[in-house]
């Protein structure tokens, strides 16, 4: 089910405060207005509602969109991450082996520390692609671009499609700026058959550049 609770915020514009509302869970097939909002980012921002300002408001949420059988956790860090996946498969005492049962049921399950992990995730899935595929093409396209250009910084690497329906990654640096660089179809379709093996016997929840890092380890 969809959870969500009003809190109230102060304007830093205005002074005033004003609701908020909330979101610890989100359910698409109860609240489908909300699959759309978290994509564009609405769910993740507040308006004052006396003098109109905007700004963006970050909280862990669990989006459950059950009509495709994906979970996806998002939580605000990489500790709080590990954590949430201990309590939620059941290694506390009185805890009860809820991602497991999910994942027994044919289930798509991830933890994510970062909103914009959360909503490339959302982005790779309604493409209808792997995200551990894509961690691992991510993967060597960022060993290709450090090659070519050693100095570069990347804060963020992250599959992104345009108004278009373009494929692209996006690159932010830790200058601030910010890069693309072209979806190759051929690299994915490689990567996804050269590590068939080891992608079907993984059941990690975390899947990210560390988790792409330990796969080309098991590789080689």
């Amino acid at each position: 089910m969809s959870r969500h609770f009003i809190d109230t915020f102060t304007c830093p514009e205005c002074m005033q405060e004003g609701d908020i509302q909330i979101w610890s869970s989100i359910n698409t097939m109860l609240d489908p207005e909300m699959k759309e909002k978290v994509r564009t980012g609405e769910a993740f921002v507040w308006e004052c509602p006396h003098c109109g300002y905007k700004l963006p408001v970050i909280y862990a949420t669990l989006y459950h969109q059950m009509e495709d059988k994906i979970m996806i956790h998002f939580v605000e860090d990489k500790v709080e991450a590990v954590e949430t996946i201990k309590r939620l498969s059941g290694e506390g005492e009185d805890d009860f082996d809820i991602l497991g049962a999910f994942y027994e049921a044919d289930y798509t399950i991830r933890v994510v520390d970062s909103i914009g992990k959360f909503r490339e995730k959302l982005k790779i899935f309604d493409e209808k692609l792997d995200d551990r595929v894509m961690e691992l093409t991510k993967a060597f396209l960022r060993y290709n671009l450090l090659l070519s250009d050693p100095g570069v910084k990347i804060k963020e690497f992250l599959f992104d499609t345009t108004a278009d329906g373009t494929k692209l990654f996006s690159l932010f640096l830790d200058d601030g700026s910010r890069a693309s660089i072209d979806y190759e179809e051929d690299l994915y379709d490689s990567v996804k058959n050269n590590f068939k093996e080891i992608i079907d016997a993984d059941e990690d929840f975390i899947i990210d550049s560390e988790w792409a890092d330990s796969i080309l380890l098991k590789k080689d």
